[in-house]
């Protein structure tokens, strides 16, 4: 089961939902750039521009990311351009 979702993230996904067929799940880093076809410099950008995390890496932990939250912020800033 996939956490729930906070108000900003709600509110932001309903904006921008996932294709349809598209199933939510928490991906690692690697995991995210191949579905949303982006270089992990990219993610790294991104997420200095605040991307949301479901999950912070650290030493020896990896970043986490709702497939779902990723993908509607980055429709947003595209949206925003």
């Amino acid at each position: 089961d996939l956490p729930p979702l906070n108000a900003e993230e709600r509110d932001l996904v309903r904006r921008f939902p996932l294709p349809a067929g598209v199933a939510d799940a928490l991906l690692n880093k690697k995991l995210l750039g191949v579905a949303l076809d982006v270089s992990p410099t990219t993610l790294d950008a991104w997420i200095a521009q605040g991307l949301p995390c479901h999950t912070r890496g650290t030493n020896g932990s990896a970043y986490e990311f709702r497939l779902s939250v990723a993908y509607a912020w980055r429709a947003a800033r595209e949206a925003a351009e």
